[in-house]
This record gives structure tokens, C-alpha cells and sequence, in this order.
């Protein structure tokens, strides 16, 4: 069986037997030039009672049952996905949760966030979103689509905490009435010339052995949002139960067409699936950029001629997507020296092809799935080629004219689209649902 590596309250005896995380802390010469900056560099701009809990978060108690033998059995092949597959007796790797370098002897370690709209279901699948420095008009349709698909899961939101007072209306509104959870992103930044890199404000305090409480200062290096995130994804994760799946989207080049989680089997709790690129790691000149530079030649030329990967989506069980954004954040530590905009692509990327998430603990199949055939459409690179080429999208099999759909490879309807701005018809289709969308809640406030 597998362990969740989880306790209540973050305590140091958990990991006394554990090396300490490689984590390198500020330099002095980067705190030099810290400053309050909402600028932000998401990586979307290119590429059974029912249970409640309180938003307090103080304390942070985790559900710690194990997987059983038969669910870690319970993974069926998909025709349209490269599979692979790890023992359950072994763990090749071992990623330690984010909060692992704040512990010492006789400190607690918790959670300081706590959404400022809503409240967290546990028992819910959910889709989550950084969209820090964006506002309503940037995300209103990824949330109207969702809803209007019939999916009746969480919705949660990570924003700036400068977004507009038309925007945290609009948030409000939909935490009482559609599940939606909103948190504020506080991040000190500095260095625009290198491509806005942060650190986080008061994500974790600890309770010392006098019983006194601190808020913790972030030891890891300036980082992208787009990496950043990823510890955000982490604490989220934590708030939701075993049997949740989990959806890690991009939102300003994102809608839906479907539920994402219908056609899914319920038992998924150790299992990931990624999506594939249109083009190869090394025929994809930023992909291949981005391995080459965080780590080498070498692996590139391993991995490159292998489909590439993004990381604007991934889904999967709750268990397994803890582990995945544990191994989002250790990989950026260990190649924190390596820090631009997009790279969490490139490590995304490694992660998967070089096998670096298959046998950690909660993640025993990974599901390459195929572009245009499966949950995300990624059609960034497809919409490119017709508009250079001055095509119309009905030029496109994978586009259904009559009803203004994506479609899969099998003529199914795509349930996520991702990149839909690359071509103006799609474009501005999905600009005037955005306008409607804005209307109605303007008739609704």
C-alpha cells in the first residue's frame, strides 16, 4: 500500500529520517531589488454525507487513509494514451512536500492561506486556476463554460490582490452561488527585464516550541508565477479527499465544451494524465530551448524526438496530483538556477519522458494522452498553420462548423480548449461569447 506521507500540522518528527530538501535561499544581491509588482508571466500566454469545511486554516489536518491494493489494480489502458506503468512495491523517486525546508525541531508548520470567497468541498472534483493579473473579462467565460457544461464540482481561483472591485463582485457572487473558491496571490517581485520573478508572501506560519506563532518568510529563490503556481496547485490539492480528481488548467486561452470529468472512471486516485503537444520536444523550438537550458544536451537528445508536453493542463486523482505538484516544486529547487518564463514546461516535460513521476509514492500509471484524443485539445500550434496559411477553420477537420466546435480526432466533442486565441475566427467567436457573458452578469448584479 501506498502512504499519503501526510501529517496534521506539518510536524518536524515526520521527516527526522529524511535528508534535508536541497533548497537555496535569496541571494543577497536579488533582495536587493525587491519591490511590490503585480506583474505577472503566466505560461498560458504562450503555449457518501455531503462535507463542508471552514475557511479557517490555522490548522491543516489532511486525510491520511491509505490506497488499497485493489484501487492501485483498478487502471484500465486507454487506446489513445502511452502508459506507463510502476510496480506498487517500488518508489523510484521521493518528492517531500513544499513546506519541508520551514521544519526544524520543535516547530508546527501550517498553512497561513485561506480563500477570501468561498469554501472548499471536500469530497468534490475540482478545476483550479492561477490567474493572477488578470480580470473579469480574461476569465469570465473559463467559468461560465465550465458551468454551463453541468459540471457541479469547485472552481478555484487564484487572483491578484489588486483585481478590480468589478472582478471580486463577480467572484463573490459566484462563491455563493456556483462553488466558486477565490484566493488572493500576494507576491513580492522584482526584475521585469528577466521576465517578473516573485516570491510568496505568507503561504505557511509555524508554531514554535513556546507556543508562539510567526509567519514564515519564503527561502526558495525568485521564481515565474507560472512555476509558482505549482505550489499554490500543492496547497489546494491538500483541501480536497482521495477520490477527488483534479484538474490544473491555464484560463485566459481556456474554455469548455464538456465536462472534463465525465468520461472518466471514478477510481483514478494514483493516476495522472498529461497531454501531448502537436510536434515533437526537439521541432518545438521553446520546448527544446527550455530542456536544453535547465538541464542539458544530453537529455534532449534522449527525450527529443518523444511528443511534446504541456503544462497548462493536467488531471488526475487526488493523491497523485499532490505528489505531482511535490515534484513540480523539488524539480524547480534543483534547478532553480535555471529561471525564465516557460520553464515549467521544461520541467514538466522531464518529469514525464524521463520517467521522474512513475513510482513515486500515489502515482503508479502516468497517461500520455494523444493530442485530439482525450480531455484537452491543446490547438495552439494547429491554429497557427491554418492563419498563415489564411485558412478558414472549417478548412479543419477537428472544427464543426455548424455548431462552433472543437472536435476530436473520433468526432467527439473536445471537453477543454486550450489555445483557442491562435486563429482571429476562433478568436472572436469565443471574444463574443465572452461579451454575452459579461452582459448577463451585468443584467444579474
Amino acid at each position: 500500500m501506498y502512504n499519503m506521507f501526510w501529517t496534521s500540522g506539518f510536524t518536524t518528527s515526520s521527516f527526522q529520517q529524511q535528508e534535508k530538501a536541497n533548497v537555496i535561499s535569496l541571494e543577497d544581491e536579488d533582495v536587493l531589488f525587491l519591490n511590490e509588482s503585480n506583474d505577472d508571466a503566466t505560461s498560458d500566454q504562450d503555449r457518501g454525507n455531503e462535507l463542508e469545511e471552514s475557511n479557517d486554516t490555522s490548522t491543516v489536518s489532511f486525510d491520511t487513509t491509505n490506497i488499497s491494493s485493489s484501487i492501485l489494480e483498478d487502471h484500465e489502458d486507454e487506446a489513445n494514451a502511452n502508459t506507463d506503468i510502476a510496480s506498487p512495491q517500488t518508489y523510484k523517486h521521493i518528492y517531500l512536500p513544499p513546506y519541508q525546508p520551514y521544519l526544524k525541531p520543535g516547530r508546527d508548520v501550517s498553512l497561513a492561506i485561506k480563500p477570501i470567497y468561498g469554501a472548499h468541498r471536500p469530497d468534490q472534483d475540482v478545476v483550479m486556476t492561477v490567474a493572477r493579473g488578470y480580470e473579469l473579462p480574461h476569465i469570465i467565460y473559463f467559468i461560465t463554460s465550465l458551468l454551463e457544461t453541468g459540471f457541479k464540482g469547485d472552481i478555484v481561483m487564484g487572483m491578484g490582490p489588486d483585481m478590480s472591485n468589478e472582478t471580486r463582485a463577480f467572484l463573490n457572487h459566484y462563491s455563493k452561488h456556483y462553488s466558486v473558491v477565490t484566493y488572493e496571490i500576494p507576491l513580492t517581485c522584482c526584475c521585469p527585464r528577466r521576465g517578473t520573478l516573485c516570491v510568496v508572501v505568507d503561504m505557511f506560519q509555524a508554531t514554535e516550541s513556546d507556543g508562539s506563532t510567526i509567519m514564515l518568510k519564503d527561502l526558495r529563490r525568485l521564481r515565474a508565477v507560472a512555476q509558482l503556481r505549482f505550489e499554490y496547485y500543492w496547497a489546494w490539492t491538500t483541501k480536497y479527499a482521495s477520490t477527488s480528481r483534479i484538474l490544473l488548467s491555464d484560463s485566459r486561452d481556456v474554455y469548455f465544451q464538456t465536462n472534463p470529468f465525465t468520461s472518466l472512471t471514478k477510481n483514478m486516485e494514483t493516476t495522472l494524465h498529461v497531454y501531448e503537444d502537436t510536434t515533437t520536444v526537439k521541432r518545438n523550438i521553446p520546448e527544446s530551448n527550455w530542456v536544453r537550458n535547465i538541464y542539458n544536451q544530453t537529455i534532449l537528445d534522449e527525450i527529443g524526438d518523444l511528443p511534446g508536453l504541456c503544462s497548462g493542463n493536467t488531471l488526475g486523482g487526488q493523491p497523485a496530483m499532490e505528489m505531482y505538484n511535490r515534484a513540480m516544486v523539488k524539480e524547480w529547487d534543483d534547478t532553480s538556477f535555471q529561471n525564465r518564463v516557460g520553464m515549467d514546461q521544461g520541467r514538466h516535460i522531464v518529469l514525464v519522458l524521463r520517467n521522474k513521476l512513475v513510482g513515486a509514492p500515489n502515482i503508479t500509471t502516468v497517461n500520455k494522452i494523444k493530442l485530439g484524443a482525450g480531455e484537452v485539445n491543446t490547438i495552439g500550434i494547429t491554429l497557427k498553420q491554418l492563419w498563415k496559411a489564411n485558412a478558414p477553420l472549417s478548412d479543419w477537420k477537428g472544427y464543426d462548423s455548424q455548431n462552433e466546435l472543437i472536435l476530436n480526432d473520433d468526432g467527439s466533442v473536445t471537453p477543454v480548449v486550450h489555445m483557442f486565441d491562435r486563429h482571429p475566427q476562433l478568436k472572436e467567436i469565443i471574444n463574443n461569447r465572452t461579451q454575452m457573458a459579461l452582459l448577463k452578469w451585468n443584467e444579474t448584479k
